[in-house]
C-alpha cells in the first residue's frame, strides 16, 4: 500500500470503477491543487526522522496544509468525481476504495515535483562531484 501511495507501484487488481475514479481525479486536479498537494507532501516527508532536524514544520503549518488538502479531497470526492466515488463504493471494499482515492493524489504531488525543472536539476547536482574518469572506467567494457 505504501508504494502505491507514493505512486511507485500500481494497486493490484484495480477494478474498472477504481480506474474510472483515478482517471476522474487526475483530470479534475487544478494547478492550485497540485501546489497544495506538493506543500502537503513536503510536510509529510518532513516527519521522517532524518529530515526533522533540518526541515522542521510547525504543528500549525502542518495543520494548515492538511486542511487545504482535505478541502481538495472533499471537492474531488463530493463534487468533481461524485459519480465515480459512488460507483467505486458499490464495487470495491473500503480498503481498495481508500487506496483508490488517496494514491492518485499522492502520485500527482510526486509527479508535480519530479517534472519541475529545478527539482530535475537538483537530482543532477551530485554529478558535479562524481569522479567521471572512475565512472567511465566502471561502465566501459574492458577489451
Amino acid at each position: 500500500i505504501l508504494l502505491s501511495l507514493a505512486g511507485a507501484m500500481p494497486l493490484a487488481h484495480a477494478s474498472p470503477a477504481i480506474d474510472a475514479l483515478k482517471k476522474c481525479m487526475y483530470g479534475a486536479v487544478t494547478k492550485d491543487d497540485r501546489a497544495t498537494l506538493v506543500l502537503w507532501l513536503h510536510s509529510v516527508y518532513a516527519l521522517h526522522p532524518t529530515l526533522q532536524p533540518v526541515d522542521a514544520i510547525s504543528p500549525e503549518q502542518r495543520a494548515k496544509r492538511e486542511r487545504a488538502v482535505a478541502a481538495v479531497y472533499e471537492r474531488l470526492w463530493a463534487k468533481d468525481c461524485k459519480a465515480e466515488v459512488a460507483a467505486a463504493r458499490k464495487s470495491d471494499d473500503d480498503a481498495r476504495l481508500l487506496d483508490g482515492m488517496v494514491a492518485p493524489l499522492v502520485g500527482i504531488a510526486v509527479g508535480a515535483l519530479m517534472r519541475d525543472p529545478g527539482v530535475q536539476n537538483g537530482f543532477r547536482g551530485p554529478m558535479r562531484f562524481i569522479d567521471r574518469k572512475l565512472l567511465m572506467e566502471s561502465v566501459t567494457p574492458r577489451r
